[in-house]
């Protein structure tokens, strides 16, 4: 009787665990929310993500990232995300700050705190928004090899999951970034004419190709230069033989006229935040590509005048 009883209550035990079996739910790996703030970053995720997920762009063309007009769905894409990607939400995106700041430390990533990115300190004359640096980092490629590294090693902390295919896409991108690089290198390897920048959006660009503008039109982007100053520039670009002028698709073409009128300037549009490209894996390196372009157009013009 006593054995039987073990072996009925042995089949119990295992009908049990067999049940217990059936009913649990079949763990499935989710793709990370991520919601990045510019172009330029989002590309470099999305290279990253690629085969696991798309992130969303937070910012679109054409917005500021200091004054982007945020809609409830922007709101609550942003609360809702697994990793909040962006340059410096108290310098670059200040109209994320505010939402930013609801998201623990451990949701977010800000580029301007990782380690190995070469930041330029603005000079004491220079204002941008409150920034004491340049916030256009993603413009050195060497940046950018740097800021899809982090941006790797959060996603695999994240979705441990799918680590093999997130190092991977890493290793594929900054294979990219690298040919990138020899390809700029290449195309602006002889030096530019005298040429100036209405904003100082490029300077990362500039120093790791060996660029340097004569100076800056705008001291504060947010700022119009008044008549002295548009004066004292339209003297420097005669004085010094200026080429060319650099300025970008959010500066329209009545705010250059002032500076250009009686001066034999070429105009060349610079899109350091891909406002004209689709945004995607490939956004990044055809907006390097596109500023190659640009600058070496400048000498183009130049050897044919």
């Amino acid at each position: 009787m006593t054995g039987q009883w073990r072996k009925n209550k042995v089949c119990v035990q295992v009908l049990f665990l067999i049940a217990a079996y059936c009913w649990v739910p079949v763990v499935r790996a989710e793709t990370p929310r991520v919601v990045v703030s510019i172009a330029p970053l989002h590309s470099l995720v999305a290279s990253v993500m690629v085969g696991v997920g798309v992130p969303d762009l937070l910012i679109s063309a054409g917005q500021s990232p200091h004054h982007a007009a945020l809609k409830p769905s922007i709101m609550r894409k942003v609360s809702q995300a697994d990793l909040l990607v962006m340059v410096d939400p108290h310098c670059l995106e200040r109209s994320l700050g505010q939402v930013a700041q609801r998201k623990p430390p451990e949701q977010q990533l800000n580029i301007h705190q990782v380690a190995g990115i070469r930041r330029l300190m603005y000079p004491a004359e220079h204002t941008h928004g409150g920034c004491d640096y340049d916030p256009h980092l993603w413009l050195d490629p060497n940046n950018a090899i740097q800021i899809v590294r982090a941006v790797s090693a959060a996603l695999v902390q994240l979705d441990p999951s799918h680590r093999a295919l997130y190092e991977q896409n890493q290793a594929a991108t900054i294979a990219r970034l690298t040919q990138l690089h020899a390809r700029v290198l290449q195309q602006l390897s002889q030096p530019l004419p005298p040429y100036i920048v209405y904003h100082n959006a490029y300077a990362y660009f500039e120093r790791r190709y060996g660029l340097s503008a004569l100076f800056t039109v705008l001291k504060n982007p947010e700022i119009q230069p008044g008549i002295k100053r548009i004066r004292d520039v339209r003297r420097q670009i005669r004085a010094a033989n200026v080429t060319c002028l650099f300025t970008e698709p959010q500066f329209p073409s009545k705010l250059v006229r002032p500076i250009t009128a009686g001066n034999p300037l070429t105009v060349i549009v610079l899109d350091p935040l891909g406002y004209r490209l689709t945004p995607g894996a490939d956004l990044y390196f055809e907006l390097l590509d596109n500023m190659a372009v640009g600058f070496s157009h400048c000498l183009q013009t130049a050897l044919h005048d």
